[in-house]
């Protein structure tokens, strides 16, 4: 818990609509803004753009820390909790059977401010019958993917700005054997809205399944979210899929 209490205390939550999430980290994320990939831009019917573009992570390392720090907290706990199997009790465990311990729909922006609580929003891919992933080892660092969701008006002002990482870890093996995936989480970066404007992001489906063989099993997860953007006159939405594997680290968008 300490981990976690210290992880926290660095994230600042303002009580304005604009809301860097790390704001420690706030001036390294703005120099990456400005490498970024623009992906597509979506000219809307009301006037003005909605870009999407994806951020490299070279400029990341401190937020990254942070948020590895929450997660190994997260995963030291539940290390902690988990009793030793009893051989008499143990259920079976199938490695070519895949599922997710973790959540499957959880909130990242709500109303115009972070959601973090990395604690309990994850999702992982890992052998039907374990608890936990505690019994998996060889998983890599944190591999992030970050994003950037931009919305300008008729004027070419921009009047919203969502930064978020969709972070994993894969290759965990049981006894050897397997790819699987662990904390895998959306986690906001920076929210900057302006008034009159509504924004919330959520993960709305996770679905895991073995695309590998019954002997030499391979974690896959697909991840969808929603991006909701309302005013009094315009209510938008986005969807993404984002596609993970337990044997490496990038991430797939699915059109």
């Amino acid at each position: 818990m300490r981990q976690i209490a210290k992880a926290l205390a660095a994230i600042s939550v303002s009580a304005s609509l604009s809301t860097p999430v790390l704001a420690a980290d706030f001036e390294t994320l703005g120099e990456a803004l400005e490498n970024e990939e623009i992906i597509s831009v979506e000219e809307l019917e009301e006037g003005g753009e909605l870009i999407i573009s994806r951020v490299p992570a070279s400029a990341e390392v401190e937020r990254n820390l942070m948020v590895k720090a929450m997660l190994d907290a997260r995963s030291l706990e539940q290390q902690a909790a988990l009793k030793s199997p009893d051989p008499l009790t143990e259920v079976e465990v199938y490695v070519d059977r895949v599922i997710n311990l973790g959540k499957k729909i959880w909130k990242v922006i709500a109303d115009n401010a972070p959601v973090v609580n990395v604690k309990y929003d994850y999702a992982n891919a890992i052998p039907e019958g374990l608890k936990s992933s505690s019994r998996l080892s060889g998983f890599s660092d944190l591999n992030y993917d970050t994003w950037r969701i931009r919305s300008k008006n008729g004027f070419g002002v921009e009047v919203i700005n969502v930064v978020y990482s969709v972070v994993h870890q894969h290759g965990g093996t049981y006894n050897g054997v397997g790819k699987y995936l662990e904390s895998v989480s959306v986690v906001p970066q920076n929210v900057d809205v302006s008034w009159g404007f509504n924004v919330s992001f959520e993960v709305r489906q996770v679905s895991t399944t073995n695309v590998g063989t019954s002997e030499a099993p391979v974690a896959s997860m697909v991840l969808e979210t929603l991006y909701h953007s309302k005013t009094v006159f315009r209510d938008r939405q986005m969807r993404q899929v984002f596609h993970i594997r337990g044997d490496r680290a990038e991430v797939l968008t699915v059109e």
